[in-house]
C-alpha cells in the first residue's frame, strides 16, 4: 500500500502505530481493553514526569495498549470505558499533570493512596483496573472532564501483594 498524505501535516507513522483499533456505534459502550505487559518484581514506566502527557501517549502506542491512557476522565467520549488487564499483581501509580481530581478517576477499585498529583492502585493478577469515563464528573472551574497523565508507574509485585 502507498501513502498519500492529504495535508502537509500528515504521517504514516501515526497510522502504522495503530495496533488494534476499536470501534463501536455511535451511543453504544466502546471498550478499550489493553493487556499490561509486565511481571512480578518489574517496573514499567509510561512516560516521564516531565509536565507533559504527549509521551505518555507515544509509550502506550508503543507498548501496543493503544495511545488513549494519557488522561483521566473523559476526554473523548462519556461512552468510552479503558480497562487494563493484569496477568500479574501490581501496583499502578498515576502521575497527573496537574493537582490530582479525584472526581476525574472513576474506577472499578478504589484507590490506595491519592496524593498532591498521583493517584494509587493495586490489583490482583488476573483482575483489571476499569475506568469509566462516562462517571467522570465535570470541573466547573475548569468547564472540563478530565485531565492529562503525566506518567504511569506500573510495578509488578510478588504474587499475593495485589489487594
Amino acid at each position: 500500500m502507498q501513502w498519500h498524505a492529504v495535508a502537509a501535516s500528515g504521517r504514516a507513522d501515526f497510522y502504522l502505530e495503530m495496533h488494534s483499533p476499536r470501534f463501536a456505534r455511535q451511543g453504544d459502550t466502546l471498550n478499550i481493553e489493553v493487556e499490561v505487559p509486565i511481571g512480578a518484581d518489574e517496573q514499567l514506566h509510561i512516560g516521564t514526569v516531565d509536565g507533559s502527557s504527549k509521551d505518555v501517549r507515544r509509550d502506550s502506542s508503543h507498548l501496543k495498549m493503544t495511545t488513549f491512557w494519557d488522561y483521566l476522565g473523559s476526554r473523548y467520549d462519556r461512552s468510552w470505558v479503558r480497562t487494563m488487564r493484569f496477568k500479574n499483581d501490581a501496583e499502578i501509580t498515576i502521575f497527573t499533570v496537574n493537582k490530582t481530581n479525584k472526581s476525574f478517576a472513576k474506577t472499578n477499585v478504589d484507590p490506595i493512596n491519592c496524593g498532591e498529583k498521583y493517584i494509587n492502585y493495586r490489583i490482583r493478577g488476573g483482575d483489571s483496573l476499569i475506568f469509566y469515563d462516562g462517571l467522570a464528573e465535570i470541573d466547573w472551574i475548569s468547564f472540563s472532564g478530565y485531565q492529562e497523565i503525566d506518567a504511569i508507574l506500573i510495578t509488578g509485585l510478588p504474587s499475593g501483594d495485589g489487594k
